[in-house]
């Protein structure tokens, strides 16, 4: 073999040896909504009602055997569409927190066979269909909202209505969010396809007695009542 042939031969030797001495590259993470989807569970119920929003969108589904099945908002539309009240439905999504709460992405009308599939909202966001507007509900607390923590955020009220908040109201008026309990709510909201949804700046136990909420708020935290 002459010199020159072997200089090639041992630099093509070197170049595989280094190669294959070289770590593969790392996979590539797993976004959250793979990881999600990997794990999500099948489940099945019957729809007892839609989740309303304030801003007139619907965000989930309450089931006749009390779990929640939560679901993007910006896929309302497609969800009303597809799913009514009275539906039986299949589900893919995981459990999320305590109380009964699945986080879906993917429901199916087991009747229709029409299934809405979690995807990315639009950009632009399409334009709101209902106007949030200044409101005052009453009711029957029927089922409190948590979060992933199993913190109260919100209510459904014996009518359907959907009373909405944030976790620090939920603790500072916890003895007002009693199943069983009447409850009187002030906000903004609205009311359109999907049911009616305020976001409280007041609660009570009667107009006469609604307490303005915020940061801190609730009974004997300065606040004083707000009357119609």
């Amino acid at each position: 073999m002459t010199t020159a042939r072997l200089a090639l031969t041992c630099g093509l030797i070197l170049i595989a040896w280094t190669a294959a001495a070289q770590p593969a590259p790392p996979p590539a993470p797993a976004s959250p909504t793979d990881v999600a989807r990997g794990d999500a569970v099948p489940m099945q119920g019957t729809v007892a009602r839609l989740l309303p929003t304030p801003m007139g969108e619907v965000d989930g589904l309450l089931l006749t055997d009390g779990r929640l099945v939560r679901f993007p908002p910006h896929l309302s539309a497609a969800l009303m569409s597809a799913i009514g009240q009275g539906d039986a439905i299949a589900i893919d999504g995981m459990a999320e927190g305590v109380g009964g709460t699945i986080r879906a992405w993917r429901i199916t009308n087991r009747t229709t066979g029409r299934s809405v599939t979690d995807s990315a909202p639009p950009s632009p966001p399409a334009p709101r269909a209902w106007a949030v507007r200044d409101m005052q509900v009453n009711g029957v607390v029927q089922r409190t909202l948590s979060g992933p923590r199993g913190e109260v955020n919100g209510v459904i009220l014996d009518n359907g209505t959907v009373v909405r908040f944030p976790p620090p109201v939920g603790e500072a008026f916890a003895d007002l969010l009693v199943l069983g309990r009447t409850l009187t709510a002030q906000g903004y909201g609205s009311s359109g396809p999907g049911g009616t949804a305020i976001e409280a700046v007041a609660l009570g136990n009667s107009p006469a007695s609604l307490m303005q909420v915020g940061p801190g708020g609730g009974p004997g935290s300065g606040f004083g009542p707000r009357r119609p």
